[in-house]
């Protein structure tokens, strides 16, 4: 994640959107990219390596850089298209990655969704009804049939870690969205 963000933030030269206002932003970061290469030169032991180093920090770098791609994306509406392309294919990643996990490991893992791993297991849940939002706002709500087929697949993301909430949240969402969202019209007889 941390290289695509590199190779994004680089390749559309997300820093022009920059403004004299954000260098309060960039200083805070530099701070806190100070501190935390400091304590951990001061506080870990010998043992720790730079790989470790390196993961522990590149969680951070990663939401830095997606502040400035998403604000380059914001303010140009081809980018737009091209970051919720970007993050409709890392879904269907994940999605294809769950597949295989659940081969694999022959059955769910609470603390992995996808390739994301975190612990607990509320990525389970969230994670799929933010990609359903990227999907929505992709597709501008309007749905082919191998949309319903990664929303099938974001149900599967959600199954493989465990999470028996998505099953009823996302559907739910789904139906908020199609009838509050996009105004459709309820007719009696579709209740009854």
């Amino acid at each position: 994640m941390l290289l695509l963000c590199l190779y994004v933030a680089y390749r559309y030269k997300a820093w022009r959107a920059y403004v004299p206002r954000e260098r309060w932003i960039v200083l805070a970061y530099v701070l806190f990219t100070a501190q935390f290469v400091l304590s951990a030169i001061y506080f870990s032991p010998v043992a720790t390596s730079v790989t470790t180093l390196l993961s522990q920090y590149a969680r951070y770098i990663e939401a830095f850089l997606l502040y400035f791609i998403i604000k380059e994306a914001v303010y140009c509406r081809g980018k737009k298209e091209q970051l919720l392309r970007l993050f409709y294919d890392i879904g269907l990643m994940q999605i294809i990655i769950s597949v295989f996990k659940f081969a694999v490991f022959r059955g769910q893992i609470e603390g992995l969704v996808g390739s994301f791993s975190i612990p607990g297991g509320e990525m389970g849940t969230t994670i799929p009804i933010l990609w359903f939002i990227i999907l929505w706002l992709y597709r501008k709500g309007q749905f082919s049939k191998w949309d319903w087929l990664y929303l099938l697949g974001l149900l599967f993301l959600g199954f493989t870690t465990g999470k028996r909430a998505v099953m009823f949240i996302l559907p739910v969402v789904v139906f908020v969205f199609f009838v509050y969202v996009q105004g459709v019209r309820i007719k009696k007889s579709w209740i009854a």
